[in-house]
């Protein structure tokens, strides 16, 4: 394989600190491929690396890692990287040109994004071609994959009616009933809330329908019919809340049919409403969620939902009770667990958090706990102790990811100097770290200072696998970031 690129590299590595500063990207990926192809798991390197090619305006050598092995896993995961990476930077002719190589169901995948994208840019003209085209002879079900990613690359963008309108176009129940979310912010956007609402029930009509059509099927149902319904209300309420408008909010909240949710939904516009400094409304919207709740059906959910709640209100040691309570039934996952006293810091109890993370049934839930602490303190400026919380963690791999977070954040802030410092401090820790983690500190280190240090720092790991990763990561820091895109997952429902 290590033909594909006929190239000469250079020892990046082993250049002098002052001439690092002149090594180029290219250059830089030109090293990470030497690495790459001599670690063991350099087929799940070669893609990332292709991707990283286009991204530096070099997809023709991407495509060049493929070479012999266009019809093996390795050639087709590079290739399919290299598409995507193409979408992504909005070379849609050529991530077009790129999936042709590939059979006809891998090009899809690359064709379905480049669809979606097109429409996410405003395209979405050019987005329904590309299905007319590639997509004529596909199946009915490759054809609503497709239409779908289109509709929500609409909705992520604001374009709500049109994203209905493309739902609707759909020939799947489902999707229609999917599609009542946009055309409900459609009429909110147009100040008819009753519109909203209507299209809340409509989708609750349509998922009954669709159910209907589905008897003894033997996958069980994803479905109920408020399923729809009670994601859109919730969003509406979230919507209207946003804007101020906390009696529109209640009204639409009311109407959710799942008690957990309801519940939920009131104790969060009860948070939302003391933050906005309405302190009357908060109490009442806090009074609605204790008033249906239940406290023998409780589930962490709820529980955290009105603690936070209490907490943003004013009433800390209701809250903290209720944080404690919530751990016992957070389960069965200790990433569960450690997502309670998370909230508590996002509540701003930061010292009631750390209570609730000594109480968590293990160590790696106490960890991870304290990691997202340290990270909720460093998103609201409190880089200092968000650093000495980063640096009290056990694991050296958590330490390190604690630490890159919070000088992502003092660099998001503009304090370049205090997110220098930090990523120093990461820098600084000894011991074994994952090749993510590897490529997030180099990828900071060289955004921050340049590729001297970065490459310094490189050249201190021992394997090709964590060179790789790690060189990699230099690259992505001293590239543009990635330009936005749709969300494949869309909004959950």
């Amino acid at each position: 394989m290590s033909s594909a690129v006929p190239i000469v590299f250079v020892a990046v590595l082993l250049v002098a600190p002052d001439e690092a500063e002149d090594v180029s990207v290219h250059t830089i990926l030109r090293e990470a491929f030497t690495a790459a192809d001599a670690a063991p798991d350099r087929a799940s390197l070669l893609p990332a690396l292709a991707a990283m090619m286009v991204r530096s305006g070099h997809a023709d050598e991407a495509l060049n890692l493929a070479e012999g092995h266009e019809d093996d896993d390795l050639g087709i995961s590079v290739i399919r990287a290299t598409g995507f990476a193409q979408a992504r930077i909005h070379d849609f002719a050529g991530a077009i040109r790129t999936a042709r190589r590939l059979s006809t169901r891998d090009a899809r995948q690359v064709i379905t994004l480049v669809a979606a994208t097109q429409a996410w840019v405003g395209d979405v003209a050019g987005a329904k071609h590309i299905v007319e085209v590639d997509f004529k002879d596909a199946s009915t079900l490759e054809i609503n994959g497709v239409n779908k990613m289109i509709a929500l690359a609409q909705e992520q963008t604001g374009d709500f009616a049109g994203a209905a309108a493309t739902f609707q176009a759909i020939p799947n129940l489902k999707e229609k009933a999917r599609g009542c979310r946009p055309a409900a912010l459609a009429c909110l956007k147009a100040g008819d809330l009753d519109g909203a609402l209507d299209q809340a029930e409509e989708s609750r009509r349509l998922a009954v329908e669709y159910m209907r059509g589905q008897p003894g099927t033997k996958t069980p149902q994803i479905l109920t019919p408020n399923w729809f319904r009670d994601g859109i209300l919730g969003k509406i309420s979230r919507e209207l809340a946003s804007k101020g408008d906390f009696v529109g909010a209640r009204r639409a909240a009311a109407r959710i049919a799942s008690d957990d949710s309801r519940v939920g939904a009131f104790a969060k516009l009860a948070a939302l409403a003391a933050r906005a400094g309405e302190k009357k409304m908060a109490n009442a919207l806090l009074e609605d969620a204790l008033a249906q709740a239940k406290p023998e059906n409780y589930s962490g959910f709820e529980l955290v939902d009105i603690a936070s709640a209490e907490t943003v209100l004013g009433q800390v040691e209701k809250g903290r009770k209720r944080f404690l309570e919530a751990l016992s039934k957070a389960g069965p996952f200790e990433s569960n667990e450690a997502l309670v006293p998370r909230d508590q810091a996002l509540a701003g109890d930061y010292e009631g958090a750390l209570n609730t993370a000594n109480a968590t049934s293990s160590l790696s839930a106490r960890q991870l706990a304290i990691q997202y602490i340290s990270g909720v303190m460093a998103k609201v400026g409190e880089f200092r102790n968000a650093v000495e919380l980063a640096e009290s963690l056990r694991s050296t791999n958590d330490r390190v990811i604690a630490l890159c977070a919070v000088s992502s954040a003092q660099a998001e802030k503009g304090d370049r100097h205090g997110a220098n410092s930090t990523v120093l401090r990461a820098m600084s820790v000894g011991g074994r770290l994952t090749g993510e983690t590897l490529r997030t500190v180099a990828s900071l280190a060289a955004e921050l200072g340049g590729p001297s240090r970065a490459l310094a720092w490189v050249n201190t790991r021992s394997s090709s696998a964590d060179k790789a990763r790690a060189l990699l990561g230099v690259a992505e820091g001293l590239l543009p970031k990635v330009l936005p895109g749709p969300n494949p997952q869309g909004e959950n429902p």
